[in-house]
C-alpha cells in the first residue's frame, strides 16, 4: 500500500510540475503581435539600450571610448544626449524583455520628457535586445501618441496592464474628446 501512495503522490507531483511548467512561461499571443513593428531604423538618430535608469547605453551614435561603450546613468546619460552633436530628430530607447507592460508605460512617461527637454522631436520605445531594431515591437511612438498619453495607442499600451493606469480613461471615451 505504500508503494502505490507513493506512485500516486509522484504522479501528482508530476502533474502538477508538467502543468505549472506549461503555463508559467506562456505568452499571451495578442500582446506582441498587436502591436506595430518599428521599421525606421536607418532615421534613429540616437538609439539606447535601457536595462535600468543605472544601466543605459548610447549605441549610436558611436559614444566609445579606448573600445568600451561608457556604461550611464540617468543623470549621466541626460549630459551625453544634451552634449551630442548628432541630429535629433528620432530618438530610440530599446527595452529588454524582462519589464513588463506596466513598467514600460511608466519607463515612457519617464523617458519622453527627458529626450524632448533636450531637443528630440520623436521618441520610439522597442522591445527588444537585438543589433538591428527594424522589426522590433514598437510599445511607444511619440509621433502616434499626444504628450497626455490618452491617445489609442497609449490606452493600448496600459491596458496590456491595467494596474499601471487605473486613472486612464477607457478607450472609446478618448475618441470622443
Amino acid at each position: 500500500m505504500r508503494l502505490k501512495a507513493r506512485i500516486f503522490i509522484f504522479s501528482l507531483l508530476w502533474l502538477i510540475g508538467l502543468i505549472f511548467g506549461a503555463t508559467s512561461c506562456a505568452t499571451n499571443p495578442t500582446t506582441a503581435a498587436a502591436l506595430p513593428r518599428f521599421h525606421g531604423g536607418s532615421d534613429a538618430d540616437v538609439v539606447l539600450r535601457f536595462s535600468s535608469w543605472n544601466s543605459i547605453f548610447i549605441t549610436q551614435p558611436d559614444t566609445r571610448r579606448d573600445g568600451f561603450l561608457p556604461l550611464y546613468n540617468r543623470e549621466q546619460v541626460a549630459v551625453a544626449l544634451g552634449e551630442l552633436s548628432a541630429p535629433r530628430n528620432l530618438a530610440v530607447v530599446l527595452l529588454s524583455e524582462f519589464y513588463s507592460n506596466a513598467q514600460a508605460v511608466e519607463l515612457a512617461q519617464d523617458w519622453r520628457p527627458l529626450l524632448f527637454d533636450r531637443g528630440f522631436k520623436r521618441f520610439v520605445l522597442l522591445r527588444g535586445s537585438t543589433l538591428n531594431i527594424d522589426g522590433l515591437p514598437v510599445l511607444y511612438d511619440s509621433a502616434t501618441t499626444a504628450a497626455d498619453d490618452t491617445t489609442a495607442q497609449a490606452l493600448a499600451l496600459a491596458a496590456l496592464a491595467p494596474a499601471a493606469r487605473t486613472d486612464a480613461p477607457h478607450p472609446s471615451s478618448a475618441a470622443s474628446r
